[in-house]
């Protein structure tokens, strides 16, 4: 059978979008700093297999949002998963203060 498109999704991803995310303690809060998605789009933090925030970019595409970070001492990739299919990643430090 034929496939009929009824709809035509209109996201328009950002292709550079950039993540950094401040070093933490285990248990502690990093700021992580987004920039280059759309306009009010949903963005979810995902580290360690875990989501661990979540948060919405403003009308300049960037947003800032403070994570309580439960992973031990490593060294983590971050991502920032938009909803308009934006996409970023940063590494993130979880480090004892010694």
């Amino acid at each position: 059978a034929p496939v009929v498109i009824i709809a035509k999704a209109n996201l328009k991803a950002s292709v550079s979008s950039t993540l950094v995310a401040t070093p933490v303690e285990p248990g502690g809060t990093s700021t992580v700093y987004g920039a280059g998605f759309v306009a009010g789009e949903s963005v979810s933090l995902v580290g360690g297999g875990k989501i661990l925030a979540g948060g919405e970019a403003n009308s300049a595409g960037a947003f800032i949002i403070d994570v309580k970070v439960g992973l031990g001492v490593g060294l983590y990739t971050i991502s920032a998963i938009g909803t308009a299919n934006s996409e970023a990643t940063a590494p993130l430090l979880v480090a004892n203060k010694e």
